[in-house]
């Protein structure tokens, strides 16, 4: 509601009671609080934009009454706010719109690409001719889309062209200068000026040409501002292992944007789950100037920013192969280790209101609409890839198909398979024996159980520690797949284990600790739910089953339901007739009763003589039931990221090991560091990076050491060629030539 809504008899617009707007003639003024605080005419823009940004800054309304006041929107007005703080009055200045300088590809340039298209040029040597011909340099990608879009207009104007020879750049980390007039076709990085680069002039006429750039343009930042969240930067080395920003550039499309691009959107999606945001929603909540310094853009992009490129990489359809290429950056980087891997289904509940089909909730011990994911760890819990059963299949279905994706990540390295009851399969033993794959696995019950007598201690080395056991080794015959190698593990309790194994070369106890190392597997759905929220659903689309699936035959269904009351009724019956031959009643009296009781039974047989004429399942098409899966592309990207976050946590926690020998809360510690204040500088063409230390001198001095060691790593910032040094203040690794005490503008 607004103090008032049309201006007064004397041409005042008042704002609130302290602060009002007086237009007189082609001049206004701008009252605050019973004083002239500006007077400008009208039509300066500039001066305008002055006043409507300090008033934004000294909060004496809000910022959606001042916008009113002066036509704008409200993000507008704090927009000018915070450009005014962080570059001063010269912010205010309102630059050219568009391009700063001439466009490369002018129209007789695009007339010259069509031609020679047309005369069967690939873009590799329309490139080489355009260089030789008119002494220009134009990169494949934007000869490309000149041959796409054909021969302009005669005026030339081209959109897409423009936005080409534009510099849609976003430099990390602050504000950014204004762009070079002379500046060459739009890179997706700093790194791409070189490639870009243009020779100068060769003959007079010729088209006019940017000169070369040589060096990488020098971010500017806003050096000695503290902001929360600075700690996240220590994540940079371990994105910088797991390749997530060149993964995501090479499995999708450049974005179409100026500001926030590729390389924005991932690490805005990757430090969200760094900081424990529990979804894309929660992004409301992030201040945008301190998370738009962890992710190198002068603030956070808007949550419908993010929603909208984040539909863009929805629409390319890649989210499978970005969990490949990501599986295969684990493996070629040992992130993952590859000796021995785990493969387990884990449920996620649906309460929506598609009719998804039910699968079983192994916490809650019932069946119920869901989802099934399987993933594949390694021996320490980290993730190598996950694939989505739509629609619902088994451990041991999907084993075939899990397997044949390890084979295309690792090629034909060795490999041992772990997994539970789940997978229980001879007809899988089979498979996994003609694939050469050992697996080890639960034996399932009935089997018979051992005298304690023939169990004798076992002991290994199993992750620096002594495991002991009590083991019995035998061969069995399993049916339909022959003989097996059988451990019996005897616990404490009394209880016994048995074991199945094809692998003829490891000792029996260490192949009880593999077994029960996969409750590692366990912990890791339980950290990730707890930490990461990977059960959430980032979308609501879906659509009709296309692949057929069997489900329960209806009629079947409908005859076991009949069976059950007929059950029922044969045992009231017989019930009343013992009643009655407690009561001694004559044989008259127990006759009709003894006839209902043989018809009952007759009928009860003609039941399930029909039922076993039944299929058990028959496929979905034959039945009335509507099954729909859900879109899972939206998810698959951020699973995908949640499970790169992970993995980068897990990178990070082995070098803060070094440093920290209590492993009881390591994991909260690093929480504790990705959540400290900090500042930027830049020096020597290094972007420093100084955290403020906690205030517990353990904490402090590990964190000083993990500094240390990130340091001599040199991790390139996304995208750019600036190393990142980290730097404690008030400890050894502050020093006055990388972190001076006076900030700089």
């Amino acid at each position: 509601m607004y103090l008032v809504e049309a201006e007064g008899p004397d041409g005042t617009t008042f704002i609130n009671r302290r602060c009002w707007l007086k237009d007189s003639g082609p001049e206004r003024e701008v009252w605050l609080n019973y004083a002239l605080f500006m007077r400008y005419t009208r039509e300066d823009k500039v001066s305008q934009r002055l006043a409507v940004a300090s008033l934004a800054r000294t909060k004496v309304a809000p910022k959606t009454e001042i916008a009113h006041a002066f036509g704008y929107h409200r993000n507008y007005v704090g927009r000018l706010a915070a450009e005014l703080e962080e570059q001063g009055v010269e912010a205010m200045l309102m630059g050219k719109p568009g391009p700063k300088g001439p466009q490369k590809l002018r129209i007789d340039i695009r007339r010259r690409i069509c031609q020679l298209h047309k005369q069967g040029l690939a873009l590799g040597d329309i490139v080489r001719a355009l260089r030789e011909e008119r002494g220009i340099r134009v990169s494949r990608r934007s000869v490309g889309r000149v041959v796409q879009e054909g021969i302009v207009d005669a005026k030339g104007d081209n959109p897409q062209a423009t936005m080409d020879s534009a510099w849609s750049l976003a430099l990390p980390l602050g504000m950014v200068e204004a762009v070079p007039s002379a500046a060459p076709e739009a890179p997706a990085s700093l790194e791409g000026l070189t490639e870009a680069a243009v020779a100068p002039a060769k003959a007079e006429g010729t088209a006019e040409v940017v000169p070369e750039v040589k060096e990488l343009a020098k971010p500017v930042v806003k050096e000695g501002r503290e902001f929360s969240g600075a700690g996240g930067f220590l994540y940079y080395p371990a994105v910088a292992a797991l390749g997530l920003v060149d993964v995501f550039h090479k499995v999708y499309h450049k974005l179409a944007s100026r500001h926030y691009g590729l390389r924005e959107l991932v690490l805005a999606l990757f430090f969200l789950g760094v900081m424990r945001f529990s979804s894309v929603e929660a992004m409301k909540g992030a201040q945008q100037r301190d998370f738009g310094c962890l992710i190198g853009a002068r603030r956070s992009p808007a949550l419908k920013t993010v929603r909208r490129k984040l539909n863009e990489l929805v629409e390319q359809k890649r989210g499978h192969r970005l969990v490949m290429e990501m599986a295969r950056r684990y493996a070629d980087g040992d992130i993952v280790e590859l000796g021995v891997l785990y493969a387990d289904g884990h449920m996620k509940p649906y309460y929506g209101s598609r009719s998804i089909g039910e699968v079983w909730s192994p916490q809650r011990r019932l069946y119920m609409p869901g989802l099934q994911q399987y993933f594949v760890n390694d021996g320490n819990g980290r993730p190598l890839f996950f694939l989505t059963a739509q629609p619902k299949k088994s451990l041991a279905q999907m084993l075939p198909r899990l397997v044949e994706h390890i084979r295309s990540i690792i090629g034909e390295r060795e490999f041992i398979l772990v997994f539970d009851r789940g997978g229980y399969s001879p007809k899988v033993f089979n498979w996994l024996r003609e694939e050469k794959v050992p697996f080890i696995t639960y034996r399932r019950k009935p089997f018979d159980l051992h005298p304690a007598s023939v169990f004798s201690r076992h002991s290994c080395q199993f992750k620096g520690e002594r495991q002991e056991f009590n083991l019995y080794e035998e061969v069995i015959n399993i049916r339909d797949f022959g003989p097996i190698r059988n451990i019996a593990v005897l616990k404490e309790i009394g209880k016994q284990t048995h074991i199945l194994t094809t692998d003829p070369k490891t000792e029996a106890a260490l192949i009880a600790c593999l077994m029960f190392n996969r409750w590692g597997q366990e912990n890791f759905f339980k950290y990730m739910m707890e930490h990461y929220s990977l059960d959430a659903l980032q979308g609501y689309g879906g659509g009709d089953i296309i692949e057929e699936m069997l489900v329960a035959n209806p009629q079947r269904a409908a005859l076991d339901d009949k069976v059950r009351k007929l059950r029922s009724e044969i045992k009231a019956a017989k019930e009343e007739m013992g009643g009655l031959v407690a009561k001694r009643v004559s044989r008259a009296q127990l006759k009709p009763w003894q006839e209902r009781l043989s018809l009952l039974e007759k009928q009860l047989s003609a039941l399930r003589k029909r039922r076993r004429e039944l299929p058990a399942k028959v496929p979905l098409s034959q039945t009335d039931k509507k099954v729909e899966a859900l879109d899972l592309e939206k998810k698959t990207i951020m699973d995908t990221i949640k499970i790169a976050a992970y993995n980068a946590e897990e990178w990070l926690l082995e070098r803060l090991d070094h440093h920290y020998n209590d492993p009881r809360d390591v994991r909260q510690l690093l929480r504790i560091f990705a959540g400290l204040k900090g500042r930027l500088w830049l020096r020597h063409d290094h972007l420093v990076v100084e955290l403020t230390p906690p205030g517990i001198p353990k904490y402090r001095r590990a964190l000083e050491g993990l500094c240390a060691e990130l340091s001599q790593l040199s991790p390139l910032f996304p995208g750019t060629s600036y190393p990142i040094k980290f730097a404690v203040s008030g400890t050894q690794v502050h020093t006055e030539s990388l972190c001076p005490t006076t900030p700089m503008s």
